[in-house]
This record gives structure tokens, sequence and C-alpha cells, in this order.
């Protein structure tokens, strides 16, 4: 599989997919929320960087939130693994 060259903020994601960025960071703190490789940090002048994400992982997030965007209620089984994936 061809690896992804496109990064984007975690901020660009939780615009990208009109989810909060406080659960894209929340998501992103434990890595095993993410395959290998999708998660990288990235230098922005700052003294820690920042977090990126390939498109691969994007599209991954946007497909497992339940919500993302889409003004659903959550029902009790997504909510349930939404709340797994937290831990």
């Amino acid at each position: 599989m061809a690896r992804s060259r496109f990064i984007y903020t975690l901020s660009q994601v939780a615009g990208m997919i009109s989810e909060n960025l406080e659960l894209i960071e929340e998501m992103t703190a434990n890595s095993d929320n993410i395959s290998e490789g999708e998660l990288v940090y990235v230098s922005d002048g700052s003294e820690d960087g920042t977090k990126g994400l390939t498109r691969t992982a994007s599209k991954s997030f946007k497909a497992y939130l339940p919500t993302s965007g889409r003004g659903k209620a959550v029902s009790a089984s997504s909510s349930s693994r939404h709340n797994a994936i937290l831990k």
C-alpha cells in the first residue's frame, strides 16, 4: 500500500469531519487508537510541535465517529464504542 503524502493537523481534521477538536485530541492521545504510521509529530517552530494525521487516519476517524458532523444522536452501542476508544 502506498504511503500517504498528505498530513493534516488535528485542527484541520476536526474541521474536515465537523467534529470537536478536543475529542480528536483525546483520541490521538492514546496511540492504540490509531494505526501505526498514521499519527506523526510535526515541527511547527514551537518547542513541542504539533500532531498530524494522514489522510487515511482522517477518513478512519470520520467513519468511526457516530456523529461526525451529521448531527445525529449517538446510539447506546455507538456511545459505548466511543467511550472505549477514549480509555
